[in-house]
């Protein structure tokens, strides 16, 4: 995640339940709304309550970009998207209620193991695993 540093971020998925072609369809159709919002993207693997997800990590350079983003969330039926600012304290929104939890702090860890929610993000080749403790 170098080019999150110090910057917020926000992790979306557009998938609902298992993998699927509607769900193939509606990653391919975020990716291309996260572009045309001009929200600086990139495709990781994530794992939401145990499941793997096709995911989009974002760059999240003002408040209106975090809005957009929690948009988007609800526009594709998601329950939540998480954000993540600049010093990793990250929330989780829900889309139904426009509530934000709070679920700790974004950090890198050597291991999935006894983990239901983590992203994988490859770097030059390098897959990190990251998480909210």
């Amino acid at each position: 995640m170098r080019n999150a540093e110090n910057k917020t971020i926000g992790i979306i998925s557009a998938q609902i339940g298992q993998e699927s072609v509607e769900n193939e369809r509606a990653h391919v159709y975020l990716g291309k709304r996260l572009h045309d919002l001009g929200l600086s993207h990139s495709e990781i693997l994530g794992y939401y309550k145990g499941q793997p997800e096709k995911t989009f990590l974002c760059i999240l350079e003002s408040e209106e970009h975090i809005t957009k983003l929690e948009n988007l969330a609800f526009d594709f039926g998601q329950e939540s998207v998480l954000i993540s600012e600049p010093s990793r304290k990250s929330y989780l929104y829900f889309t139904k209620t426009g509530k934000r939890e709070n679920i700790g702090t974004l950090e890198e860890v050597s291991s999935v193991e006894g983990l239901e929610s983590f992203s994988i993000v490859t770097i030059g080749g390098k897959e990190t695993i990251w998480t909210c403790k």
